[in-house]
């Protein structure tokens, strides 16, 4: 079915599991857990890392990822630019005020 414009083609957002189906899979908590142990004691060093990476993911969260830019110390610019589009015509970029980089530049040192 083609989407419809100006209609969300999920307006439910994300579908969510039923509390029944919830509450019966907590059950098996502790055994999904003691599982993950038995692995994470194994031999196959490949499964015991995932299992001991799943047991501290779900103890303490996962780890937070810094989120970086692309250069030498890590800087993230953002361009923000504004397209203007008279009735009927072509966009066009409006033309930034001058000085304007000038004061990017002196914005970024100061931090």
């Amino acid at each position: 079915m083609p989407f419809v414009k100006g209609k969300s083609g999920n307006p439910g957002g994300r579908v969510g599991v039923a509390p029944e189906l919830r509450a019966a899979a907590r059950t098996y908590s502790m055994e999904a857990l003691e599982t993950l142990v038995k692995w994470m004691r194994s031999d196959d060093a490949r499964a015991s890392v995932l299992a001991a990476n799943s047991i501290l993911d779900r103890a303490y969260g996962k780890p937070v990822q810094a989120v970086t830019g692309d250069g030498a110390d890590g800087e993230i610019r953002v361009v923000v630019r504004q397209l203007f589009a008279p009735p009927g015509g072509e966009p066009y970029e409006h033309p930034q005020p001058e000085g304007a980089e000038e004061l990017w530049r002196r914005g970024r040192d100061a931090n």
